[in-house]
């Protein structure tokens, strides 16, 4: 095992020595599309939900453009053993 770890680490070594990046390629185009402010892409996202019907992602939507946590209705679910047992039940017919 020790012989892997030392093979790992010397093509690692390798690749850091021969590699020479441009970090300054990875800077955003000065080209690059005007996203709007917070509340502008929040209304964006809330139109484009709001076509899916997505109950809990329009209310999250919703509250962050009031400035509010938001209220999450989830049903209740069984859990524990006889729920994992009904469910099995219920796939096999």
């Amino acid at each position: 095992m020790p012989l892997l770890w030392e093979n790992l680490a010397n093509q690692l070594n390798s690749v850091r020595s021969t590699t020479n990046v441009d970090y300054s390629t990875w800077s955003t185009p000065s080209g690059a599309p005007d996203q709007g402010s917070r509340e502008e892409r929040l209304k964006k996202a809330l139109a484009a939900v709001k076509a899916t019907g997505n109950s809990q992602m329009i209310e999250s939507l919703t509250a962050a453009l009031e400035g509010r946590e938001a209220t999450m209705e989830l049903p209740d679910l069984e859990s524990g053993p006889q729920a994992f047992l009904k469910t099995m039940n219920q796939t096999r017919g």
